[in-house]
């Protein structure tokens, strides 16, 4: 037989020249029996020089592979049972045989003779990329659950770090503010308490708050006339502590307009101080519903620190002609006045004197009232004042 790669005769299992083993099978050509029809059923009897034996296409289920009987000198497939001498050596009684080659795997060979690859004198393995089916190729392994559920676990204590980081910045901030404008409420309110016009004890009686047991003995009086506490100065002078509104209104709690004049006279003594003019909301009603007017008379020369303070139901604020100071934030936070009257002889307002809120109601970051109207006589300080800090005025 002819080698399918090189050409040269092969007398044993593999070319002598290049290598390559011989042929073991010759697949059936399906064109080769429709044009050999007298070879078509079974092999000739003495087929000792024929062509290449062709299967019996008609008896495919008894003997798929019927070879001649007397088949010495056959090409390399024909494998008739008395195939001692053939160069495979797969006859029947082939108990003598040369084992037969070890079959390999090989590419594509339709276009190859013999349906062998062309070896180009390699007679080792042969390799190819058919799949080897023993063994199958492994999916990859995904994310098991627990390191999934790690990750997450750990994304969610990194955003709860996270925030609070910023959680804690924003307090301190906050605190650091707070604690600063209580800092300068605080040093105010002493230093106004120290100096010689803070010379008051808020003090009651057995720490009672009914005003009825308030006496002299601890220098502060109420007075049921004027419905205010006072203390005298200067032997013959009186300052204003605080006023009892519930005595204002005499009993009437679901009144929602109060006007209430500060006295300038108290058991025979001028009123020339306020201290504390706390105007609250003694009515039934929310402070929003209650309007709250209030005149100071001009008997009194100074309105002192911190003395319409957080008066959140004070609507009006008339000072009459005679007021002369008004101190450092002496009317703040009084959130729902909506019109104060300053007298041209108000020359002295100090710093936030009157008109300015806080965001909190506390610190001293004031910004002013956007509704409050100022009324005032033109080219006054009280004028002037109103105009540097964006009031709305009326000259009068």
């Amino acid at each position: 037989m002819k080698c399918p790669n090189c050409g040269n005769e092969i007398t044993g299992k593999f070319c002598t020249s290049c290598g390559t083993p011989a042929p073991v099978e010759e697949p059936v050509k399906e064109q080769e029996t429709q044009t050999q029809p007298a070879q078509s059923d079974n092999f000739a009897a003495n087929n000792y020089n024929s062509e290449p034996a062709q299967q019996n296409v008609a008896d495919n289920n008894s003997q798929p592979n019927s070879f001649g009987a007397d088949n010495y000198n056959t090409q390399p497939n024909n494998f008739g049972p008395d195939a001692y001498n053939s160069p495979s050596g797969f006859g029947a009684d082939a108990n003598n045989a040369q084992p037969a080659p070890q079959p390999y795997q090989y590419n594509s060979s339709a276009n190859q003779p013999n349906g062998m690859p062309v070896n180009n004198g390699y007679t080792g393995q042969q390799f190819t990329n058919v799949p080897n089916n023993n063994m199958p190729n492994q999916p990859k392994k995904g994310m098991s659950g627990g390191k999934i559920a790690a990750i997450v676990i750990s994304v969610i204590l990194g955003i709860i770090l996270i925030l609070g980081i910023i959680i804690s910045a924003v307090a301190c901030h906050a605190y650091k503010s707070l604690e600063s404008g209580l800092k300068d409420n605080i040093s105010t309110f002493v230093s106004n308490y120290n100096n010689e016009s803070s010379y008051y004890n808020w003090e009651t009686s057995d720490g009672d708050s009914d005003v009825s047991k308030v006496t002299d003995n601890d220098g502060e009086i109420y007075d049921e006339s004027t419905c205010c506490f006072y203390k005298v100065f200067n032997g013959n002078e009186v300052s204003v502590t605080g006023v009892n509104m519930y005595d204002v209104v005499d009993g009437d709690y679901t009144t929602k307009h109060i006007e209430f004049t500060l006295p300038s006279e108290i058991e025979g003594k001028k009123v020339t101080d306020i201290y504390n003019a706390y105007i609250y909301n003694p009515t039934n009603n929310d402070d929003k519903d209650v309007e709250i007017k209030v005149t100071v008379p001009g008997s009194v020369k100074t309105i002192q620190a911190y003395a319409f303070l957080n008066c959140e139901s004070l609507t009006e604020l008339v000072l009459e002609d005679g007021v002369t100071e008004l101190e450092n934030e002496a009317i703040v936070e009084c959130e729902n006045l909506k019109k104060i009257t300053v007298p041209e002889s108000t020359t002295i307002l100090g710093e936030y004197a009157f008109g300015f809120l806080s965001s909190d109601g506390m610190s001293s970051d004031y910004t002013p009232a956007k509704d409050l109207v100022v009324v005032a006589k033109k080219n006054s300080v009280a004028e002037q004042f109103a105009k540097e800090n964006n009031f709305k005025v009326e000259n009068n």
